[in-house]
């Protein structure tokens, strides 16, 4: 589809998405275009040429998928993928597929690029690092940090209130934080605690470590259940933290499945899920299912509860079992029939 004029276009939609087109948006203006392309290495005789019907999201392959953004013209081609979570799935034709098709784009003499936009503790940085290796050298790889503190620089964010905005929900949506505005306005994790009663803070990260614990208990019995097919993925405890506090477990070896506290809904936003009747806080200790390994078509019990995001499906967890140390089994049978019941059922 090519850029409509209203510079908030499908932002309402799905988290990356929104991000993909919000961007496409920006790069209607001549003037934040060539900014963006100069800072993503294109050569400025390039991107000169390159006008904003050149520049399309959503455009299929057919059987290698769909890019995020596509620049096309009779000078260059170039895919532009975004990745706006760290542990967002680095799929096989964004590996392969996509590859193909800007090596036949360069044979017919075209100026081409395959651009990451990635988090900088993107989880598969070092997989795409090695894609470089293999004698890709188009593909060039783009933090969202640098990538927007650059544009910040140039304060771009003074050309209209528009623009201001759009940088703000691009901060806040992939930064989850508004810091690259002020650098000088930072807290050491003790000036982050002093600010809460002590107390409490003390008592949240009892719970999250009961939860870790639990998990681990359990783990060992889904190992033992051969028609689940599962490895021990990732620990995230507390002094691991990123997204969530709990256990990964991998299904045909791709990690797939998490259980514990998913710390990411906190800052969740609307347009992160597709059910806005949903009330993200009763999703936190919950089953997540990476969406990606499951059928576009999902069957789904209905007495079972879930919400899904533009990467996962969540499936809450009895919060009892926050507080009730006796029912470690009653936890792990409740994991059990979900993961049977949904996960089994639905996987690809």
């Amino acid at each position: 589809m090519n850029r409509s004029d209203n510079i908030f276009y499908k932002l309402t939609k799905e988290n990356e998405n929104s991000t993909t087109e919000l961007l496409c948006n920006l790069l209607r203006t001549k003037y934040i275009r060539n900014i963006c392309f100069e800072f993503f290495g294109i050569s400025k005789n390039i991107f000169e040429s390159i006008k904003l019907e050149n520049i399309t999201t959503q455009k299929s392959f057919d059987k290698e998928g769909i890019p995020d953004i596509i620049i096309q013209n009779r000078e260059s081609y170039y895919i532009i993928e975004n990745k706006i979570r760290k542990n967002t799935i680095l799929q096989e034709n964004q590996k392969n597929g996509y590859i193909t098709n800007i090596k036949n784009a360069y044979k017919s003499g075209k100026d081409v690029g395959y651009i990451f936009i990635i988090p900088e503790n993107y989880v598969h940085k070092n997989e795409l690092m090695r894609l470089q290796e293999e004698k890709n050298n188009f593909i060039k790889i783009i933090e969202w940090e640098n990538f927007l503190k650059h544009l910040l620089n140039l304060e771009i964010q003074n050309e209209s209130p528009v623009i201001s905005e759009s940088l703000n929900y691009l901060i806040d949506i992939i930064l989850k934080d508004t810091s690259l505005y002020n650098e000088e306005i930072l807290f050491t994790p003790y000036e982050v605690v002093m600010l809460y009663n002590p107390k409490d803070v003390l008592e949240s990260l009892k719970v999250c470590e009961k939860i870790f614990k639990r998990i681990k208990l359990i783990e060992e019995k889904l190992l033992e259940i051969k028609e689940f097919k599962l490895s021990p993925g990732r620990d995230n405890n507390l002094t691991e933290y990123n997204e969530g506090i709990g256990k990964y477990f991998s299904y045909n070896g791709n990690e797939c499945i998490f259980i514990g506290l998913n710390m990411n809904l906190i800052t969740c936003n609307k347009v992160d899920i597709n059910d806005d009747t949903k009330n993200v806080e009763d999703y936190l200790f919950s089953l997540a299912f990476t969406k990606y390994y499951l059928k576009p078509e999902l069957s789904i019990p209905d007495n079972i509860n879930y919400f899904d995001d533009d990467e996962y499906i969540y499936i809450p967890l009895n919060k009892k079992y926050l507080v009730d140390e006796k029912n470690t089994g009653s936890l792990e049978a409740e994991i059990i029939g979900i993961i049977r019941e949904v996960f089994l059922k639905n996987v690809s």
